[in-house]
């Protein structure tokens, strides 16, 4: 039976691809999701969360490496931050080390929560404290 459900499961998905909107969204995700999850990649490392593009306003970024200083600095990171809701898409940035905020959050709750375009957000996320202290200060107003 294991055997018959995941030939299903296969010839459903491949159905599925052929449709024109799941193809372009599903498929790239679907790919890009397997080649970082995958253990004997060099995927993604982390989610990650640091202020960017101002102080207050928070990104969720998949640390992907290392990038080395010329003096004996601790390195800065390469953070790949996806857009929405097709994370197939992006750009890169370089982060100091001390800007950015560890998350609990794993690779495919990030991933759904991106192309979900924030509408289903992980209850592993928190935010860090500082988030907290910005809203208090120049928080949202209410509806």
């Amino acid at each position: 039976t294991h055997v018959l459900r995941r030939r299903v499961l296969h010839e459903v998905r491949e159905a599925l691809e052929r449709l024109p909107i799941v193809r372009t969204i599903c498929s790239p995700v679907r790919k890009l999701m397997e080649t970082m999850t995958s253990p004997d990649s060099t995927g993604f490392k982390q989610v990650v969360l640091f202020e960017y593009p101002r102080r207050g306003l928070w990104t969720l970024g998949f640390l992907a490496g290392d990038v080395p200083f010329e003096d004996d600095r601790p390195p800065a990171h390469s953070i790949f931050v996806p857009t929405a809701p097709n994370p197939t898409t992006g750009f890169m940035l370089i982060v100091p080390r001390e800007e950015i905020r560890p998350t609990k959050l794993t690779i495919e709750a990030a991933f759904q929560m991106i192309v979900s375009a924030g509408v289903a957000v992980p209850l592993t996320l928190r935010l860090p404290a500082e988030v907290a202290a910005n809203f208090d200060e120049t928080g949202p107003t209410p509806a």
